[in-house]
């Protein structure tokens, strides 16, 4: 039976009062509701991988979305720094690049705790995984001196993406279907989006002004993206891929400094920024609230797991 309206009025006039009361309640029985002020997140196993560098040395660690419990995430080797983490999307492996008398990619199984190293005869760095977090691309100057795309599959690795310029930070869409990285000019720090198939074909140019650096997919299909903006700030901004339209996610006039590194999930944007004399790691929420997770050492080159 239809309620009448004054039924309705009523109804609503008891969840306005009534439901204040429980609020309180609601949220201390919530094992969903971090006990802090901090952001809000979405499944408690959700991490943030970062590279930090807090006791002295680049390794790579973990924390939760509100930037507690913080832990490395394995003791590596004396001598080795490790920098540009990506966790597989079955959360078990994470790619990094490595440094000692060679520059070489890092396969870590965080179950096994075994690695693998990819040594080639050049610069081999910034990789993502594919969907299947088994193939994961990255970049590389061996086949002449300028950083191109190349996919790791199970046969070795392959040359995705032939371009005259350098083509940087690669990723691979939520879906697997999408490539989107930045080019620049061979002695450029900044360059324009492109997009195409995750088979290195049908490549176009999103971006036309040059002042981009980076680039990351969020949940939603869109690319993230540093842009250089007025009085030498860098600020991230959100680029649909179809239109080439973009929207600031930080800006000069909420403090943008040094943004970089963006990354986007469940409605949240992680970034690093530069903090006084350090880069510290900072998210701005759904509701758009700004919450800074680190505070000792230099911390960047987030990603996220969900294991």
């Amino acid at each position: 039976m239809p309620l009448s309206t004054y039924e309705k009025r009523a109804s609503s006039n008891l969840r306005r009062y009534l439901l204040p009361l429980f609020v309180p309640f609601l949220i201390l029985s919530s094992p969903s509701v971090p006990a802090s002020n901090g952001p809000e997140y979405g499944s408690p196993t959700d991490r943030i991988i970062y590279i930090s560098n807090v006791d002295g040395k680049s390794d790579i660690w973990s924390m939760r979305y509100d930037g507690s419990d913080k832990r490395k995430v394995k003791p590596l080797n004396i001598g080795n720094n490790y920098y540009w983490p990506s966790v597989s999307p079955d959360g078990k492996r994470i790619l990094s690049t490595g440094f000692d008398s060679q520059t070489f990619i890092r396969v870590y199984d965080r179950e096994t705790q075994e690695e693998i190293r990819y040594r080639g005869p050049n610069f081999s760095s910034q990789q993502a995984w594919f969907p299947n977090s088994q193939d994961f691309v990255f970049i590389s100057t061996r086949d002449g001196g300028k950083q191109q795309i190349y996919k790791m599959g199970p046969f070795g690795a392959e040359r995705l993406v032939t371009s005259d310029g350098w083509d940087t930070s690669p990723a691979i869409s939520p879906n697997g279907r999408w490539l989107a990285f930045v080019r620049k000019g061979v002695e450029a720090a900044t360059g324009d989006v492109y997009v195409g198939g995750s088979d290195g074909r049908r490549i176009r140019q999103v971006t036309k002004s040059g002042d981009y650096y980076g680039a990351t997919w969020s949940d939603d299909g869109h690319v993230l993206t540093s842009e250089i903006a007025g009085k030498g700030n860098i600020c991230v901004v959100e680029v649909d891929v179809i239109t080439g339209k973009k929207k600031s996610i930080t800006t000069p006039e909420s403090g943008c400094k040094i943004d970089i590194n963006p990354i986007g999930k469940n409605g949240e944007i992680v970034f690093t920024r530069v903090d006084g004399y350090d880069k510290q790691i900072f998210m701005k929420d759904e509701r758009g609230r700004l919450f800074k997770l680190t505070s000792r050492g230099d911390n960047e080159e987030v990603t996220m797991a969900n294991k």
